[in-house]
């Protein structure tokens, strides 16, 4: 098996029941679970003839229902798996990126989301670098974005109007109380 592969199993049925991930070379890319509905994440995700998930618009309730979109950018893949179930039990819209490069692409095709939380140390384009691009694009500056770090020191954030800071650990109570109050639901 080639370094960074991942390797599925699935159900008599067709559904994934495991996703396993063999020492990447880069940060996997958070198209595997993202926009994953929650429920499936419990019952495993039918795939497309493609093998590609269903996306997560076909399977939220529309405008007006109370759902907020969170886009999650994180580059640990089993951070990022929990905390997008957590987001999506909890009754919110998950849109996920391995880092800020992706997280900027991902922006730019799609609608924008209520609330960003984003990690500070992540290769490529890291939290400090994809909220200075955020604040310096105009359909962007917007949107709260909540930081996710292990540092204890965040000099380089003075400035960049964080909504909150979330120390991980992650305290979940923290994490759902913050979102609650940057992006309530109707």
């Amino acid at each position: 098996m080639p370094r960074g592969a991942l390797t599925q199993a699935r159900d008599s049925s067709g559904f994934l029941t495991r996703v396993v991930q063999v020492m990447p070379d880069e940060p996997v890319p958070s198209t595997l679970l993202l926009d994953a509905p929650s429920a499936s994440l419990d019952e495993g995700v039918r795939l497309g003839s493609d093998g590609a998930f269903a996306d997560l618009d076909s399977h939220v309730p529309g405008p007006g229902l109370g759902v907020a979109r969170v886009m999650l950018i994180e580059d640990d893949f089993i951070l990022r798996a929990h905390l997008a179930e957590l987001l999506m039990l909890e009754g919110y819209a998950v849109t996920c990126a391995a880092d800020g490069a992706e997280a900027l692409r991902r922006l730019q095709a799609g609608p924008p989301p209520a609330a960003i939380l984003v990690d500070i140390l992540m290769p490529r384009l890291n939290g400090i670098a994809f909220r200075r691009l955020q604040l310096e694009t105009p359909e962007l500056r917007a949107i709260p974005t909540v930081a996710l770090t292990s540092l204890a020191d965040l000099d380089d954030a003075a400035g960049l109007r964080f909504a909150d800071l979330i120390k991980k650990p992650v305290n979940v109570d923290h994490l759902l109380q913050t979102l609650a109050r940057v992006c309530p639901r109707a």
